[in-house]
């Protein structure tokens, strides 16, 4: 290979364009769901900083679970969306 090839492949910009369309069409689904997620993230947040949400047990330990639940996916796909980015 030549240096400028080999350069040329290096450039990240040229790398990303190589990326094959279906990585391409995840990264846009993975992203579309972490929106989705950091959505719902900071609903749950809000619920839980009204003082009122603690007078029903079952309700807390709903959101506390909803939270878990987002949380973990959300490391999940962020996990995902850095491994595609390279």
């Amino acid at each position: 290979m030549r240096l400028s090839s080999f350069l040329l492949f290096r450039d990240p910009l040229v790398r990303g364009s190589r990326r094959s369309k279906n990585a391409e069409s995840r990264i846009k689904r993975i992203e579309e769901t972490m929106a989705k997620l950091n959505a719902r993230k900071a609903s749950i947040e809000s619920e839980l900083g009204d003082p009122a949400v603690y007078s029903d047990a079952e309700k807390v330990k709903g959101l506390m679970l909803d939270q878990a639940y987002v949380a973990k996916e959300l490391e999940q796909l962020e996990s995902e969306w850095l491994e595609l980015q390279c």
